[in-house]
């Protein structure tokens, strides 16, 4: 398909395709105002085609990778996160006790950002659990309502910013397990953990 060998193409061979299509047009289409047309079709392409690549360019992606014994690092960049989070964070944890967290999901949402976050349903009711707390405090919550566990540990700021790794959001991963987390700006991995917890908070609605 034609699609599949422009995405597997060089820059420069697809921008030699993209010409010699546009010459054949001209060529089968030989009214003036058609080939005028064309003209500026092609110059409209040309302009998106260098707006994207500037825009490619300029998006470094920048990941990093934080474990619970580096001081506090787990969970220090989680709060930091929602601190610095100004439009939305959807959480996707599989359960949620660590207060300093918790604290912070609240303040988040007292300033405005539309916090969310879907959790298990057997973990929300574990002694220590901040799930009714923050639904109290006005926390959109959903939980599954499988026999299985959702054991997801992810979440997504503003679209700009993933978390993801093993550390369940608990003072158990950060003061006694072996766990990771890893922060990316990764456009590509953000958008497929959207994806991923779009799909999951239709189907727990």
């Amino acid at each position: 398909m034609l699609t599949d060998w422009v995405k597997g193409a060089a820059p420069a061979k697809a921008t030699w395709m993209l010409h010699r299509a546009f010459e054949q047009a001209r060529k089968e289409l030989a009214d003036p105002r058609v080939s005028q047309v064309l003209n500026w079709l092609a110059a409209v392409v040309k302009v998106f085609r260098g707006w994207e690549m500037e825009r490619s360019e300029s998006h470094l992606i920048e990941s990093r990778a934080y474990f619970s014994g580096d001081d506090d690092l787990c969970y220090k960049t989680i709060v930091r996160h929602f601190e610095n989070a100004s439009r939305y964070v959807n959480v996707c944890v599989f359960t949620i006790t660590d207060d300093r967290i918790a604290d912070a999901m609240v303040c988040a949402a007292g300033r405005g950002v539309k916090v969310r976050v879907l959790t298990d349903d057997e973990k929300a009711f574990d002694v220590g659990s901040d799930i009714e707390w923050l639904q109290r405090r006005g926390v959109e919550v959903r939980t599954d309502d499988s026999i299985h566990h959702m054991h997801h540990k992810f979440a997504v700021f503003d679209g700009e910013v993933l978390l993801n790794g093993s550390y369940n959001w608990t003072r158990g991963a950060s003061d006694f397990n072996e766990e990771n987390i890893v922060a990316t700006n990764d456009r590509g991995l953000i958008e497929q953990f959207q994806k991923e917890f779009d799909r999951l908070w239709r189907a727990y609605s």
